[in-house]
């Protein structure tokens, strides 16, 4: 009977010793999907971001582009109304 009884506390010794390492490995495991999780979101962020950048870039040249033509057609004309009024 006493061996059976260590036998079994043996046995549940082990269990317990197997659970805490399953907890473990789900914690690590765990640990390491929030770490990716985390990397993923931040290289989108950051992605998003530069593209954001890249278009205001694209619009901000397109407006200041259209600004000057505008300016140039603006000299054009008061030079030719100048012109025109001699």
């Amino acid at each position: 009977m006493e061996r059976l009884e260590a036998d079994l506390r043996e046995q549940l010794k082990e269990a317990r010793k197997a659970t805490q390492q399953l907890i473990q490995e789900a914690e690590q495991d765990s640990d390491k999907l929030y770490r990716e999780a985390l990397a993923t979101a931040t290289a989108e962020a950051n992605a998003s971001r530069e593209q954001a950048r890249r278009e205001i870039d694209a619009q901000r040249e397109s407006a200041l582009g259209q600004l000057k033509g505008d300016a140039e057609k603006l000299g054009d004309l008061i030079v030719d109304r100048l012109l025109a009024a001699k």
